[in-house]
């Protein structure tokens, strides 16, 4: 059987929009009916909200997007996001803020991150995305302004979620760019965010471990319990991963030719 939606019909009546069915094969014809209801519906705030989070819907559950779709998804979840708590409002600020990531806008993705810490300041999601930036930027994987207050960040995502590898990760990353005197700590911390990441590793977070301990020259006397992490780095290189992360990275890919091991 298809996969079938629900959406909603050009006919509108008694300030009530009568729902229909469309099919996954019919989805350009289904964006184009929804954005005439926008357009019909943008005096009555309830029903032009519902035009809007049937829209979300529809493009949302789609495996793949073309970029106008993207653009448009985009568009309508700023239109639909509040600084509200509600789980509906929480949830369209997740979807946002991952497909701002996916369309590589870093500098949105943050400032998105912030705004959900502010609205949310319990809520990991944001917390973890704001690491996950700060440990990209240190990389040297992506193009984005600092975290603020990262120390901050990363203390209250470890005392929230103690299991969330990208606390550690995080202030392993914030401690490398500190003084020398400091390095030590931060392999502690990279290494214990990347033992939490158990069979799934962070690849920036290894780039990051293996620069640390390039710098203090540990190459040649590599602990045992880093020796399956740099396996690890080093068999990235192989992978449609790290194919996609040297597309992004100039520098990022630099650190494989410092280690010998």
């Amino acid at each position: 059987a298809s996969l079938v939606f629900l959406l909603f019909s050009n006919e509108i009546e008694a300030n009530h929009i009568h729902p229909f069915q469309v099919g996954v094969g019919e989805i350009d014809s289904a964006v184009a009916t929804l954005k005439q209801q926008q357009e019909a519906c943008k005096e009555e705030a309830e029903m032009y909200r519902e035009a809007c989070q049937a829209l979300v819907s529809l493009l949302s559950s789609q495996p793949s997007l073309p970029e106008d779709h993207n653009s448009l998804l985009l568009e309508t979840l700023c239109a639909l996001i509040t600084d509200s708590q509600t789980p509906t409002n929480l949830e369209h600020s997740k979807l946002r803020l991952r497909l701002l990531y996916k369309l590589r806008k870093p500098g949105e993705a943050l400032a998105a991150a912030k705004v959900m810490s502010t609205i949310w300041p319990d809520n990991v999601y944001p917390l973890e995305w704001l690491c996950k930036i700060h440990i990209e930027r240190a990389s040297g994987t992506l193009q984005v302004g600092e975290v603020d207050d990262v120390e901050g960040v990363y203390k209250r995502l470890q005392e929230l979620a103690p299991t969330s590898p990208l606390g550690p990760l995080a202030e392993g990353a914030h401690l490398l760019a500190q003084h020398i005197d400091r390095r030590a700590d931060a392999i502690a911390a990279l290494k214990r965010g990347g033992d939490l990441s158990g069979g799934s590793p962070n690849v920036h977070g290894l780039l990051l471990l293996a620069r640390a301990l390039q710098v203090l020259n540990y190459s040649l006397f590599i602990p045992s319990s880093f020796k399956k992490l740099f396996a690890h780095i080093l068999a990235l290189q192989a992978s449609q991963e790290w194919s996609e992360l040297e597309e992004r990275a100039r520098e990022g890919s630099k650190v494989l030719s410092l280690i010998h091991i």
